[in-house]
């Protein structure tokens, strides 16, 4: 008895999907369809589902399968929503090929680290925004913004809040076009001959606040120990009438001396800032030397 000749895979595929639509053969193995596309034949995915090596059900779907890989070239096209990699817990790389090597670049996601690495450098085209903390791990831990020498390098910060800087930094030609919160700066004022003053008029002007800021320190020196002033440091909305005065702190001093530390006095900004003095000091104090700290608020 004549042995029965056995059909190659692909022919067994043509005799499936000629049970849908017959199919002239023009040449061994190939056949012409009258027009094709799954969406337009889902019997054709059911026919190769049972094809060993290349479709496999789990659960509702149907998978492509391959044991090593697809040659796609430079002629197709793959239209997805979304891409799914790897089945379980572990890293994942998406590769592409550099000097000579089809894994010498990748995407990676790091499943122990939780974070996605890039293995080289990355240049973005439009904005780069975070919703968390960015910093750095090398082993400089430098954070370059602007040319990649640190010469040519810049820096610009936006911050809708606070903008806080920690830590030892040495900073040079700071141009800022807003206020630096956390730097501490003073007024200082020297009055001579408080007694004299007195005579003229018994509140000083100092300065008008030129934003919202705190007071954080007055100290008062006297060039003597042995007498005292006796007044407050204040603002107002104006100098003219001082209306809405108010009390930032005392300057009373002790043996000569005050320094106020610690405070948090806020000043709203365009207050005009003034001392008035209670009483008239005696006539052997020479000098008065005012400094305020402030910061802004």
């Amino acid at each position: 008895m004549a042995r029965k000749r056995q059909l190659s895979k692909e022919r067994r595929i043509v005799k499936q999907l000629q049970r849908y639509e017959p199919k002239t053969p023009i040449a061994t193995d190939y056949f012409l369809p009258n027009h094709s596309g799954i969406a337009s034949h889902p019997e054709f995915k059911e026919a190769l589902a049972g094809v060993t090596g290349l479709w496999e059900v789990d659960g509702t779907e149907t998978q492509l399968i391959t044991a090593d890989e697809i040659d796609m070239q430079d002629k197709a096209i793959i239209n997805i929503n979304s891409l799914k990699l790897g089945t379980a817990e572990g890293n994942s790389r998406i590769y592409f090929y550099e000097g000579g090597s089809p894994t010498a670049e990748y995407i990676m996601w790091d499943d122990t680290g939780h974070r996605f690495e890039i293995s080289d450098d990355l240049q973005c085209l439009g904005n780069v925004i975070s919703q968390g903390d960015i910093y750095t791990t090398g082993a400089g831990d430098d954070l370059w913004l602007g040319n990649s020498t640190q010469g040519s390098a810049s820096f610009q910060a936006y911050a809708n809040g606070n903008l806080t800087a920690t830590g030892t930094s040495t900073l040079t030609n700071i141009t800022t076009t807003n206020r630096i919160k956390s730097m501490p700066q003073s007024w200082d004022k020297t009055l001579l001959d408080p007694n004299g003053i007195w005579d003229i008029d018994t509140q000083v002007p100092i300065t008008t606040a030129e934003a919202a800021l705190k007071v954080t320190r007055v100290k008062v020196d006297l060039n003597t120990t042995g007498k005292n002033v006796w007044g407050d440091l204040k603002y107002a909305d104006n100098l003219s009438s001082f209306t809405n005065a108010t009390l930032i702190r005392a300057f009373d001093t002790s043996s000569g001396v005050l320094d106020a530390t610690g405070l948090s006095i806020a000043v709203p900004s365009g207050k005009e800032v003034y001392i008035q003095f209670d009483s008239q000091s005696d006539s052997t104090i020479t000098f008065m030397a005012l400094h305020i700290e402030w910061d802004f608020d």
